[in-house]
C-alpha cells in the first residue's frame, strides 16, 4: 500500500512540474517603498499571464541586497543604486524601474497642504537641532505672508534602516555643506536630535499625534494618511509643489547618459520645475541565473515598463522616459540574451495602436 502511495505521490509531483497550466513563482525582496507598486503590478500581470506568479516581500533595502547576493531570491529592489564595481564583484546587474516622490509632512495648527514652503538649509537646520521653533526667522523669511506659531519643532525620522532616509539625507548632503561634513547620507544616520519611528506608517502616526512635528515620507503615504505636506525651493530657487509634472521634470533632467550601470541619484535635479525629493527604484538581478528564469523576470519588468504608468501615479511615482526604457532593454540583450516578445500584429494600413502618431487633421480609424 505504501509503495502504491509513494508511486502516486511521485507521479503527482512530476505532473505538477511539467503541466503547463500550473503557475511558476518568481520571488523578489527589498525596498518597502516599492512593495505596494510591485505587488499591484504583479497582481495585474498575473491576470493576463496565469502561468506566472510573482511574490515580493518588502523587507528593507539591506535585506533585499543580502538575499540577492546570496542567491536566495530571483530579484531585489533598492531605492539606492549599487556601485558598478560592487555589481561586478557580486555578479549583479541593475536598472531603474521607476522614480518615487517623497514629501516633507508637518503638523502645524492652521497650516494646510502646500501653504508652507521650505528649503534644504532650513531642513538641515531643523534636523541638526539648530532651528527649534516654527516662527524662527529662517522659516518665516521663506513664508512672509504665513503667520507661524511660537511652537517647538519635533523632528521625526525613521528609526529603522530606510530608503526614504537615504533619499532625504542624500538631498541634504547636496544642498547643505554642514550636513554633508557632519552627517552625510545613508539608510540611517546618527541623528543629533528629534524622535524616531518605525516605517512610513510609524512616521505618519507620529506626525498626526504630535503638534509641531515634521517628517519625511513617501507621497502616497502622506496622501493616504491625509497629512499636510510642504512645497519646496528647488535647486534653481523656484518654489515647486509635488505633482506629476514636477516629478517628470526631475526625471527628464537626470543625466542617464553618463551614469555607468545606471548609478544615478535623482535628488536635487536642476530643472526650474523639478521636485527635489525623489528616489529611483532599482531592480537587481544575478547575471549567472538560469536563462529561462531571467527571461521570465524580464518579461514581467518589460510588461511593467509598458503598463506601470497609471499605477505609479497612484503611489506618487513617475515612469521612465521611453528612450531610457529602450536603453535598459538593450542592456538586457547583452547581459541576459533578452528576447523581447513579438509585437502585436496590426492589419495593413491600421495605425491605431498605443503611442501611434496621427498626422494633423487625420481621422482615427
Amino acid at each position: 500500500m505504501k509503495s502504491i502511495q509513494k508511486k502516486w505521490l511521485m507521479g503527482a509531483i512530476a505532473c505538477c512540474m511539467t503541466f503547463p497550466g500550473l503557475a511558476d513563482t518568481l520571488h523578489g525582496a527589498g525596498s518597502t517603498s516599492a512593495a505596494n507598486l510591485v505587488n499591484e503590478l504583479a497582481w495585474q500581470y498575473e491576470k493576463s499571464n496565469s502561468q506566472q506568479k510573482i511574490v515580493y516581500q518588502g523587507l528593507g533595502p539591506s535585506d533585499g541586497l543580502k538575499k540577492i547576493k546570496a542567491n536566495k531570491v530571483d530579484f531585489a529592489i533598492s531605492v539606492v543604486p549599487i556601485l558598478p564595481f560592487e555589481l561586478k564583484h557580486a555578479h549583479l546587474q541593475q536598472f531603474p524601474l521607476l522614480v518615487l516622490g517623497f514629501v516633507i509632512v508637518l503638523n502645524i495648527p492652521g497650516v494646510k497642504v502646500n501653504e508652507l514652503v521650505l528649503n534644504g538649509d532650513v531642513l538641515a537646520g531643523i534636523y541638526r537641532g539648530k532651528i527649534v521653533y516654527w516662527d524662527d526667522s529662517a522659516i518665516q523669511s521663506l513664508n512672509p505672508k504665513l503667520p507661524l506659531p511660537h511652537l517647538s519643532i519635533v523632528a521625526v525620522h525613521r528609526a529603522d534602516l530606510a530608503g526614504s532616509t537615504f533619499a532625504f539625507t542624500n538631498y541634504l548632503s547636496k544642498v547643505n555643506l554642514a550636513w554633508l561634513l557632519m552627517m552625510g547620507d545613508g539608510f540611517s544616520v546618527d541623528w543629533p536630535s528629534g524622535v524616531g519611528a518605525i516605517g512610513n506608517e510609524g512616521v505618519a502616526k507620529k506626525i498626526k499625534s504630535v503638534a509641531g512635528s515634521i517628517g519625511y515620507i513617501e507621497f502616497s503615504t502622506a496622501v493616504r494618511s491625509k497629512l499636510v505636506y510642504a512645497e519646496m525651493i528647488n535647486r534653481t530657487g523656484s518654489r515647486v509643489a509635488i505633482s506629476h509634472a514636477s516629478l517628470q521634470s526631475a526625471v527628464n533632467d537626470a543625466d542617464f547618459e553618463d551614469a555607468e550601470d545606471y548609478y544615478i541619484f535623482f535628488t536635487n535635479q536642476g530643472g526650474k520645475k523639478s521636485w527635489p525629493l525623489l528616489a529611483g527604484s532599482y531592480v537587481l538581478m544575478r547575471t549567472d541565473m538560469a536563462p529561462v528564469k531571467a527571461q521570465n523576470i524580464l518579461k514581467f519588468f518589460s510588461w511593467c515598463f509598458a503598463h506601470a504608468g497609471p499605477t505609479a501615479l497612484k503611489i506618487g511615482g513617475i515612469e521612465l522616459p521611453p528612450p531610457i526604457v529602450r536603453g535598459i532593454e538593450h542592456q538586457w540583450v547583452s547581459h541576459f540574451s533578452w528576447q523581447p516578445p513579438p509585437a502585436p500584429r496590426v492589419a495593413a494600413g491600421h495605425t491605431d495602436m498605443p503611442g501611434a502618431v496621427h498626422p494633423p487633421g487625420e481621422n482615427r480609424p
